[in-house]
């Protein structure tokens, strides 16, 4: 367990005993002892399913963690009922969004769109030891969640990362984050909700003339206007279908900082990075 970032998060309290951090550990799960954990949580570590890089080794219970304060953080948020097709719908609205540079800006906007549709938005930087991007699922309070770690702090991942979790809550609905262990299903259902962000970001009618952009800062920013969406999303959809290589163009990308993140009173407080 990432005691040290979730107490410097104050995610929970420092305690002096062992026995004491474990009483808070359980408390910050909602647990009263290691029955209920195992009931509650033995399947989700063996079927948990959320977009992850493949390229770290995980930690479950870091990511337990990050997912536990996602609910804790989603139960405070005024949200109406899960929607489906209002949600489906509001995501159209949502797009234009892409075209702007600072989160302080779309961030509220963007969770006041989803609350209308019943999905809370969160942003909680992951603890050491977790490396997911988002995750969606629904809970029990009959509200949606998306949750963002805000990972590459690049405008390319957060939006791709938003509408697959997005089109995990459309397509697969409660069946997204706890599913049978099976590699077949799970490898569908995210080519499913990659394909569904794609779409998304580069709409059907402009998919084929995003083959034909050369790899060129003006073309890419001609076409990124033209799509009505940013030219980082453009550089980082023609790197990810194979169209440029992933070392070009990448100063077209918009940055974030987590500094500017923490910033906003709705963001999981700020952990510290390694270095830190």
């Amino acid at each position: 367990m990432p005691l040290k970032d979730m107490i410097a998060a104050g995610w929970m309290r420092k305690r002096t005993s062992q026995f004491d951090t474990l009483v808070e550990a359980l408390a910050f799960f909602g647990l009263r002892d290691f029955s209920e954990w195992t009931a509650r949580y033995r399947g989700v570590m063996n079927s948990v399913a959320f977009r992850k890089s493949s390229s770290f080794t995980e930690n479950t219970l870091s990511t337990l963690a990050w997912l536990r304060q996602g609910e804790r953080a989603a139960t405070e948020m005024v949200c109406d009922r899960w929607n489906p097709d209002a949600f489906k719908g509001a995501l159209w609205h949502i797009r234009p969004l892409t075209r702007q540079s600072s989160p302080s800006h779309f961030l509220p906007r963007l969770r006041d769109i989803c609350a209308e549709a019943g999905v809370a938005v969160v942003v909680a930087r992951a603890p050491q030891g977790c490396r997911a991007s988002g995750a969606a699922r629904i809970l029990s309070d009959n509200r949606a969640i998306i949750q963002l770690s805000f990972r590459y702090l690049s405008d390319d991942h957060f939006w791709f990362t938003f509408f697959h979790e997005a089109g995990h809550l459309v397509l697969h609905g409660e069946n997204h984050l706890f599913l049978e262990n099976s590699s077949g299903m799970m490898e569908t259902e995210e080519a499913e909700a990659n394909e569904f962000s794609e779409r998304l970001l580069i709409p059907e009618e402009f998919a084929g003339e995003l083959l034909q952009v050369k790899p060129y800062q003006r073309d890419v920013i001609r076409f990124a206007y033209k799509a009505g969406t940013s030219p980082g999303i453009v550089v980082g959809q023609m790197q990810h279908r194979k169209l440029m290589a992933e070392n070009r163009l990448n100063f077209l990308k918009r940055r974030y900082d987590w500094n500017e993140l923490s910033q906003d009173p709705n963001v999981v407080p700020h952990l510290p990075s390694a270095s830190e």
